[in-house]
């Protein structure tokens, strides 16, 4: 069971003062998926897009013959698996 902020504790912890509003929702319960009757967080399923994504472009890009061009590829391709795994997240759950 995930537990969520109320208004006063995110006010203690932002160091507002009890008249003002709080909008960080960043302080609230993340998105979850049910996924066949397992609850998923939503970042777990943005990573494995990503990684599929990933594996996407790396077939498109060695297809095209620019793989030799990329540069390190221990570092291009986890860059892309972060790149696309935020890039889900922003543009499925953001507030």
């Amino acid at each position: 069971m995930t537990k969520c902020f109320s208004h006063g504790t995110a006010s203690r912890i932002l160091g507002l003062w009890d008249g003002e509003d709080v909008t960080d929702t960043s302080l609230c319960c993340a998105p979850i998926i049910n996924l066949w009757g397992a609850y998923w967080p939503a970042w777990v399923m943005c990573l494995v897009s990503g990684i599929l994504l990933t594996l996407a472009s790396r077939l498109i890009l060695s297809w095209a013959r620019l793989e030799p061009h990329l540069g390190p590829l221990l570092l291009v391709y986890p860059m892309l698996i972060v790149a696309y795994a935020c890039g889900l997240w922003l543009l499925l759950y953001r507030a």
